[in-house]
């Protein structure tokens, strides 16, 4: 049995005796130290990381599902309240309790420095947890108000990663835009081209209002999409970045 000198602890998981200030305090320790000394109890924290990470992600579906049960119980919280609040925080207010990484897209809670609570939706959209406003919001939306002030009408992920959610990989967008970049549209497909297989030709149409606009049939996909770009872009539904690049500025008339 390895018994400790006058100023030092023996440390079980690396088997080293190292001095008192190499361990943390622990008050409900007899000897005021934890067991195990600093370097160990990081690389512990550092191998167990991913594994901590998942465990907040459920215990943070548990609260929130705890607080919105006794808020609305006691009709002291409505999410569109408490979100409408937050919606109308200047953005000077919100870095002094948020932090954005605009590099590897994460938040963190500026006074404490820990990385905020990301959970992945059924639409596979990231929604962080922000304790101090009391609300959940999608990640892609609140990384670009941080970044330039502003809240956008939609957040188009470039990639099509939605957990993916750096700066560089975001866009503001309209709802016709983000439909733009569908992964359909990405893997392939023309926008603005639909098969009509009763007639075998292909559609060109835009939704207008309530319903769509027919624009004419065309026996290729491509006749159809380009039909589709040039109308959008002739009465500036869609900017150019979000059409097919197979088509050349000669053809879409710019």
């Amino acid at each position: 049995m390895i018994t400790d000198i006058e100023g030092t602890k023996y440390c079980p998981k690396c088997g080293e005796v190292k001095n008192l200030s190499e361990f943390g305090n622990d008050k409900y320790k007899k000897s005021g130290k934890c067991v195990h000394c600093k370097a160990c109890r990081k690389s512990y924290r550092m191998e167990h990381k991913e594994q901590d990470l998942i465990w907040r992600q459920k215990e943070y579906v548990n609260i929130r599902r705890n607080w919105n049960k006794w808020y609305e119980s006691t009709g002291k919280y409505t999410k569109q309240e408490n979100m409408k609040c937050f919606l109308n925080t200047s953005i000077e207010e919100v870095h002094l309790h948020i932090r954005y990484d605009n590099q590897s897209g994460h938040f963190y809670d500026t006074k404490e420095g820990v990385q905020l609570i990301e959970v992945r939706t059924t639409k596979k959209y990231l929604e962080v947890w922000l304790p101090v406003f009391r609300v959940h919001c999608k990640a892609n939306r609140l990384a670009w108000f941080m970044a330039t002030g502003e809240w956008a009408e939609q957040v188009d992920h470039i990639d099509g990663d939605r957990m993916n959610n750096s700066l560089l990989n975001l866009r503001a967008c309209s709802n016709r835009e983000n439909g733009c970049n569908k992964e359909k549209h990405r893997t392939g497909g023309l926008v603005g081209a639909t098969l009509d297989r009763n007639k075998n030709k292909w559609v060109s149409r835009v939704m207008e209002g309530t319903g769509y606009k027919h624009l004419g049939s065309f026996s290729s996909e491509r006749d159809a999409s380009l039909c589709y770009c040039r109308y959008v872009l002739k009465h500036g539904l869609v900017r150019r970045e979000f059409l097919p690049e197979i088509f050349t500025d000669e053809e879409l008339g710019i």
